[in-house]
């Protein structure tokens, strides 16, 4: 056989490869297979198809596939990927929903990770009272979510939207909320000591009788936040400006020598240093 004809064989077999994996990929896993089974029976086991494969000198149609067979596993299983995503989802929230009212749960910690790190918003999560520590939510949507008395130690919600968030009574101690929207969160009596509020967003928050104590304001937006009985001692990068633009600031508790700066006089009772 010449070159020639050798060459116009194997750019056909390239083109049929090429055609064959595209409309496999178009049709159900199921077909898939039904198709492949009926092609290898027609070539190898009909006159017809044994005098093709002669034409093409091959010995068997399973060498054509054997091409093609890697690329179509490929195909079919970048094909099925939303489908398994989904159910890893669902038993994800399967795991969640188990869990509801349970204060111990690592699976469930594992399960909201999870979701989470697949961009599933858990907007309205609804957690009171759930032992979280240190799980991460970065960059999650949790507007609305219900963390009431919720254990939050050392969490990092980095970037978190937490808007309308109850974290009342919360545990939220060293948990990393730099960059989070807290707008009109609900932190009535939360322990935020140690925790860092860089360039948090607290506009219109509840932080009344909130424990503020070591963390890290800098640049923090207090903007209409309600500051009653808020314990901000030593913390840190806090400036008169940020307090003033809270409501209730004079009746929050700070250092003496803040207190100053704030223009409250040292012996009022909001500004006694008690022990820590």
């Amino acid at each position: 056989m010449s070159e020639d004809s050798q060459e116009q064989k194997y750019q056909w077999l390239r083109q049929a490869q090429v055609w064959i994996v595209d409309w496999l990929i178009r049709i159900p896993t199921s077909l898939e297979v039904l198709f492949l089974i009926g092609m290898i029976r027609l070539f190898d086991l009909t006159p017809v198809g044994k005098a093709f494969l002669d034409w093409l000198s091959i010995s068997s149609f399973l060498e054509i596939i054997e091409g093609i067979s890697v690329l179509v596993a490929v195909f079919i299983y970048i094909k099925e990927t939303p489908e398994r995503q989904k159910r890893s989802h669902y038993e994800a929230w399967k795991v969640i929903d188990a869990a509801y009212g349970r204060k111990n749960s690592y699976a469930r910690i594992q399960a909201l990770q999870d979701l989470n790190e697949d961009g599933i918003s858990l907007k309205g999560l609804d957690m009171p009272r759930a032992e979280l520590r240190e799980i991460n939510l970065r960059k999650a949507n949790l507007l609305g979510a219900n963390f009431q008395k919720a254990n939050l130690l050392e969490a990092n919600l980095y970037k978190t939207d937490l808007r309308a968030a109850n974290l009342q009574r919360s545990n939220l101690q060293r948990a990393n909320l730099k960059k989070a929207d807290l707008r009109a969160a609900n932190l009535l009596e939360a322990n935020l000591l140690g925790a860092d509020l860089q360039e948090a967003n607290l506009k219109a928050a509840e932080l009344q009788g909130a424990k503020l104590r070591a963390v890290n304001f800098k640049d923090t937006n207090l903007t209409g936040a309600n500051l009653l009985n808020a314990d901000l001692r030593i913390a840190e990068f806090l400036t008169p400006s940020q307090v003033k633009a809270a409501r209730n600031w004079e009746k929050a508790l700070y250092d003496h020598d803040f207190a100053l700066q704030l223009g409250l006089m040292p012996t009022s009772p909001s500004t006694q240093i008690t022990q820590l």
